[in-house]
């Protein structure tokens, strides 16, 4: 955690100092007034530590108060799964821009209830977005109840628990007409246990450690198509598929020339984008059998 919290200052430092482009240098302006996205969607398959689906309400805002050079955005997010199991997300985060990139740093509240009981976690990220290169990266911390023994007997232990991790995503984006493809992979590690775990359970049941490829196709500018596929030492193969559509509020009060455009790789265009990022806390279920010597 330190490392990464190093990590990220110092990314942020650099940034904060090759931030000094002014607004007629820009080549494109970016609308000064907040601009909101309500999304509905609705994800089928196998992620990692649950292989429910579920249907999710997002809504995305972004503020320019710091324009030309910074915006601000909130996002919020409810979902509900197919057994009516229920998880959030709260976040916010900042997003600047110059002629090369946009570069952001977020943060998040995540809320996920899972089989037994529920479980939290805080999230930091960070984002830099080039006009078709991406790279992104995220860490989670949970807090709280991290971990619960659902079974103790003489021949059977099981027990459920929140993992902290990592993961980081390299990507490429390319837009054509109505359609705005990205493509993305990179590993991912987690890893998570209680002291009392670790005398009853093997230790390689308390780590994650795999890559994730992802597809995200928008249509016509507002419907959305995404996949993933997952792979790792403790959740094997992992796949899921997302369909959602996108309504902009203002898409009927504001002129054409100032919308938001999705039908282009621009840097503007990537201010307003979501953030990638695993919306549901990964939790795992573990279990041993105690095999007793014959007396």
């Amino acid at each position: 955690m330190r490392a990464f919290c190093r990590l990220f200052t110092l990314i942020f430092s650099a940034l904060m100092l090759v931030q000094k482009v002014e607004a007629v240098e820009l080549d494109w302006v970016f609308p000064k007034f907040p601009s909101f996205d309500l999304c509905l969607q609705h994800v089928e398959g196998k992620g990692l530590g649950y292989s429910e689906g579920y249907s999710s309400l997002d809504l995305f805002l972004v503020e320019p108060f710091f324009y030309p050079s910074f915006s601000f955005f909130v996002d919020l997010r409810g979902h509900v799964f197919n057994n009516g199991r229920h998880a959030g997300n709260a976040g916010a985060g900042l997003r600047g821009f110059n002629k090369c990139l946009v570069w952001g740093i977020n943060g998040y509240y995540d809320y996920t209830h899972s089989r037994h009981q529920p479980y939290c976690q805080w999230a930091l990220g960070m984002e830099l977005l080039g006009r078709s290169w991406e790279l992104r990266i995220n860490a989670y911390f949970p807090y709280g109840t991290t971990s619960r023994f659902l079974h103790e007997g003489l021949h059977l232990n099981r027990a459920e628990a929140a993992m902290r991790g990592v993961d980081s995503e390299i990507g490429y984006r390319y837009c054509c007409g109505r359609l705005n493809l990205y493509v993305g992979a990179g590993p991912y590690f987690y890893y998570g246990h209680t002291a009392a775990m670790r005398h009853v359970f093997h230790r390689k049941s308390f780590s994650a450690a795999g890559g994730r490829a992802s597809v995200h196709a928008l249509f016509f500018e507002h419907v959305t198509l995404d996949g993933w596929v997952t792979c790792d030492t403790r959740f094997s193969w992992g796949g899921q598929v997302c369909l959602g559509i996108d309504v902009p509020f203002d898409l009927l009060v504001r002129e054409p020339c100032c919308r938001r455009t999705y039908n282009d790789c621009s840097l503007e265009s990537k201010l307003s984008y979501p953030v990638y990022r695993n919306e549901i806390v990964v939790t795992k279920r573990i279990h041993t059998k105690i095999q007793r010597c014959k007396e």
